[in-house]
């Protein structure tokens, strides 16, 4: 998945003046989903601040799980379980980018989500699959 925020100053142009995208490459799991991050701010005029995922997971239409993580690093590795027993079931999972706007003192967000992620029955493993 591919989030971004951006920000643009404007007069009789507009101009770049921040941005921050992330890189998201999800991995299911049966009890636990690995959110692997690759965050980029530039350019990087500081005014964007507290830049978090909030990463869902969402079982056959109601969210049964979710989390925030700290502020983001250039690379970012996360972990999301406590979603049940997803074994033999369908997984989908979710993430949305949040950026705190200084000037405006207010949150920003960018999200997506995934397919629906068949997972593995216990008897064989923990991987859940996307099938397309």
């Amino acid at each position: 998945m591919e989030l971004i925020y951006e920000a643009q100053y404007c007069t009789s142009t507009c101009q770049v003046t921040d941005r921050y995208k992330a890189n998201v490459t999800v991995n299911p799991g049966a009890t636990t989903t690995r959110f692997n991050g690759s965050n980029l701010y530039f350019p990087d005029s500081g005014n964007f601040q507290n830049k978090h995922f909030k990463m869902w997971s969402v079982c056959q239409g109601s969210v049964c799980g979710s989390a925030d993580t700290g502020n983001l690093l250039n690379a970012s590795v996360d972990y999301l379980s406590g979603y049940g027993d997803r074994h033999g079931k369908v997984l989908t999972s979710a993430v949305t980018l949040w950026v705190y706007f200084a000037p405006w003192a207010s949150y920003q967000s960018d999200g997506a989500k995934t397919h629906d992620a068949d997972c593995e029955a216990a008897s064989v493993g923990n991987a859940c699959r996307y099938s397309y």
